[in-house]
């Protein structure tokens, strides 16, 4: 019984170790939602390139993103609370492909700290869906930082996870084999 205990926390350490993926941003607001996802990094650093990909959808009838008159606008949060915006442009729609139903958006951010990425939608024809606006938080970081390495999609994080993978069922075949390795001997 108490190999089976042994065995069982190895393999809830193995699943628990794995990382988690910040790829996407996603905010939901009633029947829309939007998803924002950034390159090349995941996050925004301060002054380094970066290329928008959007996704907007509204399960509301009527709602089609090639008929919508869809405005981006992103605000950089102030110090007192305060929003300044910074970028504004309409929103372009493309056939859906992949992921992603918008042009993608490039953009480098000015400076580290909390920006707003703002979509508001309103019908191209009257009363053919209700106008709405959803809004994205985004932390920026500041000027030369690494991606964090739960933001990362590197080559590490799964080496690790995968040690971590041979090591349980190593442990595992030596307790159930009744075995000892070498080197415990």
């Amino acid at each position: 019984m108490i190999k089976f205990i042994t065995f069982f926390a190895l393999f809830l350490i193995f699943f628990s170790y794995g990382y988690k993926a910040r790829a996407h941003d996603l905010v939901e607001d009633g029947s829309a939602f939007l998803l924002v996802h950034i390159n090349p990094d995941e996050v925004g650093i301060a002054l380094k390139p970066t290329v928008l990909d959007l996704y907007l959808k509204n399960s509301e009838q009527g709602f089609d993103i090639y008929k919508c008159n869809c405005q981006f606008t992103i605000s950089q949060v102030e110090g007192g609370g305060g929003e300044k915006q910074i970028y504004t442009a309409a929103l372009k729609p493309i056939n859906n492909v992949g992921e992603f139903n918008i042009e993608s958006i490039p953009f480098t951010f000015p400076t580290d700290g909390e920006y707003h990425l703002n979509v508001e939608a309103k019908p191209s024809i009257p009363n053919l869906f209700a106008p709405f606006e959803i809004e994205v938080k985004e932390q920026v970081l500041p000027v030369g930082s690494r991606v964090p390495l739960q933001m990362s999609h590197s080559l590490y994080p799964r080496l690790e996870l995968a040690a971590a993978g041979i090591f349980t069922l190593l442990m595992g075949y030596f307790l159930f084999a009744n075995k000892k390795p070498k080197f415990l001997r």
